[in-house]
């Protein structure tokens, strides 16, 4: 089977309708190495409807992923996805306004693009005006990428959430609006090897946030 361009294999899967409710999901499939699990609830309720929306992704190859999910093509490594959602409205913006839940990413043994996060910072600890340029190319490789995050009212607040290398450490910090779309982090980028730190912004739309080097 085919989802939003994933190619899934070995397919369980179910739909249920009934008055006032819909019900579908994946009980279970193989994707790119690990496995995938999902769950939509729909009820007609006196404020709308009421969603719930679970899914899940355990040793799943992010890099092979990327291949046919073209969001994906800066991200590759192997790890897992969880989502729980619930939320209620009469529009598509209400409920995401409604959203609570929680979401966990972790990854093991992969890259990022678009960003040489090692690079800078060893460019930094010799020359700090030239590691300003150019940092926003190349790749970063990690051992570990891990992001916790609780949402409430609509916004995701990161509790937990940092990806360490070679010589560095990656924090983030801040918060998303589900409803505007729109980001409002910091980023702390350290060395493991001297006292070097070198703080990030991260804002703007989620389709293209800025990342930002606080130069002052």
């Amino acid at each position: 089977a085919k989802l939003s361009g994933a190619r899934l294999g070995d397919v369980a899967t179910y739909l249920l309708v009934k008055k006032g409710r819909f019900e579908t999901g994946l009980l279970r499939a193989n994707a790119y190495g690990g496995t995938v699990k999902t769950r939509l609830l729909a009820v007609s309720a006196p404020g709308g409807v009421d969603v719930k929306i679970q899914s899940g992704l355990d040793k799943v190859n992010f890099g092979q992923a990327a291949a046919d999910l073209p969001q994906l093509a800066r991200l590759s490594g192997t790890g897992g996805f969880q989502l729980a959602l619930d939320g209620a409205g009469r529009t598509f913006d209400e409920l995401l306004g409604s959203l609570t839940g929680r979401v966990n990413l972790a990854l093991r043994q992969g890259e990022i693009g678009g960003m040489a996060l090692a690079d800078l910072l060893r460019r930094a600890e010799r020359n700090p005006v030239q590691a300003l340029r150019d940092w926003r190319q190349g790749k970063t490789a990690f051992d570990t990428l891990v992001a916790n995050a609780g949402i409430a009212g609509g916004l995701l607040v990161l509790t937990d959430a940092q990806m360490s290398g070679q010589a560095y450490q990656l924090n983030l910090a801040g918060n998303a609006a589900l409803r505007t779309r729109m980001l409002d982090m910091t980023a702390l980028l350290s060395s493991t090897t001297s006292q070097l730190r070198l703080p990030f912004g991260l804002k703007g739309p989620v389709s293209a946030p800025l990342f930002e080097l606080e130069t002052d």
